[in-house]
């Protein structure tokens, strides 16, 4: 069994704008940047999937990538994530968008037909920075709500199918395959 999910690479103009976002913010040790690898918009989670049902996800979304156009995001706002009104995401948004969004329906109504559960939930693009531990203060939190995002465009030209394992020492990403947009 193989845990994959599709996401959207960044390009290293924003991984640089968000490294220079870690170095000016000092956070405590309970409070866990993703690293550079890590950065990514998930469309899909796939969850656990058996091997031979890979080459099938590969030609759907090929199929649905290869008919899809090259489009731009930009950044929006910083938000948090909570559980029990307590933050453990701090994410980026975009501005709204209608080709990802046309991207993620496509990717969703196609892969049900081939035996994944639609999504339930309202898709909301995002890339998560960080992750926070139980028990940080939260009053040190809030700082974030007062940073700025520039609102930097960039685009989007390629997806990702990612396998993602989990170690004890923090989940690994390894892409599988990657699809161009036109």
């Amino acid at each position: 069994m193989n845990r994959l999910f599709i996401s959207l690479p960044f390009p290293e103009e924003i991984i640089n704008y968000f490294n220079n976002l870690k170095k000016s913010v000092t956070v405590d040790s309970r409070i866990k940047w993703e690293s550079n690898e890590k950065l990514h918009l998930t469309l899909k989670f796939l969850g656990d999937v058996e091997e031979n049902k890979i080459d099938i996800i590969n030609r759907t979304l090929n199929e649905i990538v290869s008919n899809s156009n090259v489009f731009n995001l930009t950044l929006n706002k910083l938000g948090f994530f909570n559980k029990n009104n307590y933050p453990t995401i701090l994410w980026v948004n975009f501005k709204e968008s209608k080709e990802i969004m046309d991207l993620y329906y496509n990717i969703d109504n196609e892969l049900e037909k081939i035996g994944f559960i639609k999504e339930n939930k309202k898709f909301m693009p995002h890339l998560t920075l960080l992750r926070i531990k139980p028990y940080y203060d939260i009053n040190e939190l809030m700082r974030f709500d007062e940073y700025e995002i520039k609102n930097l465009e960039f685009g989007i030209s390629k997806v990702h199918l990612m396998k993602s394992e989990l170690l004890k020492s923090g989940s690994v990403y390894t892409k599988l395959h990657e699809y161009k947009l036109k």
